[in-house]
């Protein structure tokens, strides 16, 4: 548990960019815009509406506060995936609706890598058939859901499959690890995902090349 500490600064770095980095990722030919600022210009019909684009990004501030705050169980969250990988445990991710794209960028992050040098690990994506995973799965799997509708993770964890969920605050009692986008604004919810699965690929890698304490 040592490598939870020691990282636990760089992760709430990390976390307090969440407001930013789609400008940043943007910069970077990344797919994500600040879509919402974007929407909120174009609403004001060539008007610069302060109230609205305030509103906006004080929900983005508070939702990039709130992910800081739990920054404890994305770090238990990861600590577990790599135990899973440690056991030749894949990835298995789906979304609903939209958050469909999501799960292939989860997939796509864990197989190719973008740093040289880290390792690719086994990950698939679902789409949006969550259902699959009583047909896919195994014990030592882990099934990510973005969004997940109440019960998609049950016949995942009756598997023994590790279970995780991204929401917005909604409940999803049958996921081992709840990591919540404290907003109500569903595009604001989206960048915080987008910055709660990079952090969780960053983090396994550190598990993954910590020295094991015999």
């Amino acid at each position: 548990m040592d490598a939870l500490v020691v990282y636990e600064s760089r992760v709430r770095l990390l976390g307090n960019l969440a407001g930013t980095l789609p400008n940043s990722w943007r910069r970077k030919r990344h797919r994500l815009r600040p879509v919402a600022v974007e929407w909120a210009v174009s609403c004001s019909a060539g008007r610069r509406d302060v109230g609205v684009l305030d509103g906006i990004r004080a929900d983005r501030d508070a939702a990039g506060t709130a992910l800081v705050e739990d920054v404890g169980a994305v770090i238990e969250a990861a600590a577990a995936m790599s135990r899973r990988f440690g056991r030749a445990g894949r990835l298995l991710a789906f979304g609903r609706a939209e958050a469909a794209a999501d799960a292939a960028h989860v997939a796509v992050e864990f197989t190719h890598p973008v740093i040289v040098g880290k390792r690719a690990l086994p990950a698939h994506c679902l789409g949006a058939e969550p259902s699959l995973l009583s047909i896919l799965g195994r014990p030592q799997d882990i099934a990510v859901g973005i969004r997940p509708d109440s019960g998609d993770l049950a016949a995942a964890r009756e598997h023994g499959m590790l279970t995780i969920a991204l929401t917005a605050n909604e409940a999803c009692a049958e996921a081992d690890h709840v990591l919540s986008a404290r907003s109500a604004d569903p595009l604001v919810a989206r960048e915080i995902h987008v910055t709660m699965y990079h952090l969780l690929w960053e983090l396994v890698h550190v598990f993954q090349e910590a020295p094991r304490v015999p």
